[in-house]
């Protein structure tokens, strides 16, 4: 069960030290097994890119996120949770822009996380790439990095105005790989006027290409309307009617077959409380 420290706040003023979310989950691993996860959902500055698509600047700082703010929120974050096998610092944006998280704060955050094994941050390929391996020097344990990919689908990056192609994405995820670092990606699940089989068939070829990149997560996000990528478009996919689980499931087996052995999962926030317990228990079934 999610439960947030601090619910969204209106976004543009203040600077509390406080998370806008944190909970423990479970989160599968290939390599590793089943890994306690400690997520923390920070509040930062609003990301560069814009995306389209994005929702996540509603609870931004409205200009570059106050120094010790960052540090102030992961150690709250963990004093009430505890420590994990993993945690998950999500700004919203780049971890690697320094903007969003200072690099003066880069010590206390250390500091913050040093009971940790695995760390996982989010990042866009074309922010902060000289401060990201000598971050990773410094934590001397196992970084992960994740990245939207969105999809293969044509045109879909150029629509969501994610500002790089696939080549370029694909250039980042072979970049961290080389460095050593581990890679996730978030994949888009329908939009606007896309109709759920048309959808699902263009997710699963994302979800191939993802893991041919050797991406050790797979996080399918269902598309959200009400931001500017669906201005006067259908509505998103409707997945009222699809049993995502069943499908879930098919994928991972055909990936299986494959040899490949990315872990693919799907975000159950906003589905109903018996969806979501079904996607949450699916999640942690990867057939290795």
């Amino acid at each position: 069960m999610n439960e947030f420290l601090h619910e969204p706040l209106d976004g543009q003023t203040g600077a509390e030290p406080t998370a806008l979310a944190a909970f423990l989950e479970m989160e599968p691993d290939a390599e590793r097994g089943l890994r306690k996860t400690l997520t923390v959902i920070l509040r930062a500055s609003r990301c560069p890119i814009a995306c389209a698509m994005c929702d996540l600047h509603h609870a931004a700082y409205a200009g570059p996120t106050p120094p010790g703010s960052i540090p102030a929120q992961v150690q709250a974050a963990v004093s009430q949770w505890g420590s994990a096998d993993r945690i998950k610092l999500y700004n919203g944006g780049n971890f690697f822009d320094p903007r969003s998280i200072p690099v003066k704060d880069y010590p206390a955050i250390l500091d913050a996380i040093d009971d940790f094994d695995e760390l996982v941050v989010e990042n866009h390929p074309s922010v902060g790439i000289r401060r990201t391996l000598p971050w990773a020097r410094r934590w001397g344990k196992s970084l992960e990095i994740a990245v939207g990919l969105e999809s293969v689908r044509p045109g879909m990056l150029a629509m969501l105005q994610k500002r790089t192609s696939r080549d370029g994405i694909d250039g980042y995820l072979k970049w961290l790989e080389a460095g050593g670092i581990r890679t996730r990606v978030f994949l888009l699940l329908g939009g606007p006027g896309h109709p759920a089989d048309e959808a699902l068939r263009w997710a699963e070829l994302s979800v191939r290409h993802a893991a041919l990149l050797d991406a050790a997560m797979i996080s399918l996000i269902p598309a959200r309307g009400g931001e500017s990528w669906s201005d006067g478009k259908p509505p998103v996919t409707d997945w009222s009617k699809t049993d995502l689980v069943a499908w879930q499931s098919e994928v991972i087996a055909r990936l299986r077959q494959r040899g490949r052995r990315s872990a693919v999962t799907i975000d159950a926030w906003d589905f109903p409380p018996h969806d979501r317990q079904r996607i949450q228990a699916a999640n942690l079934d990867q057939q290795w």
